[in-house]
């Protein structure tokens, strides 16, 4: 049976160090890892102070995964994340190598362990016209919408804002 290793904690918890250590163990038994981020930070490009990303030493030592993966002015989701990280833990399975995802973002190894909800990809036009209508209207107004829509109440903008899109769709 494969093995996958999931490091998460809190920010400035010694993950990071602790999937390295790890690594370097596994070369001594004869075989190789592969750190995959599970950070909502360290996928986006340019960040490095931001989100504390692996040194390009670290990254000499140990294969690494969906570090800067995005540019930082790219839309990601955590439904593209859990796509790229089973192709990562599949590649990594593959080569024989152990997948060890490392991050601090609880939603990622959330969805990760326990599934996401399928959700339809949503055209950039929606997705614009979504936003566009939160910042025109605001909250209150944007929730109307959504009820027109058949939604249901939501507690903060980022899901109705992706309610909205949903339903729009």
């Amino acid at each position: 049976m494969d093995k996958i290793l999931v490091i998460s904690g809190p920010t400035a918890s010694g993950k990071s160090g602790l999937a390295l250590r790890i690594a370097e163990a596994q070369l001594v038994v004869g075989r190789s890892s592969l750190i995959i981020n599970a950070d909502s930070l360290q996928i986006y490009q340019g960040l490095p102070i931001l989100s504390s990303q692996p040194s390009e030493q670290e990254l000499e030592q140990v294969p690494h995964a969906l570090y800067s993966h995005f540019a930082s002015d790219q839309y990601s989701s955590v439904g593209m994340w859990l796509s790229l990280v089973k192709e990562a833990v599949e590649g990594a399975i593959k080569e024989g190598k152990l997948p060890i995802i490392v991050g601090g973002s609880g939603m990622y190894i959330s969805k990760l362990i326990d599934g996401i909800s399928e959700i339809p990809e949503i055209d950039d036009e929606i997705r614009n016209e979504a936003r566009q209508l939160f910042d025109n209207v605001g909250f209150d107004k944007m929730q109307e919408k959504l009820f027109d829509l058949g939604g249901d109440e939501m507690m903060d903008k980022q899901r109705l804002i992706r309610a909205y899109e949903v339903l729009r769709k």
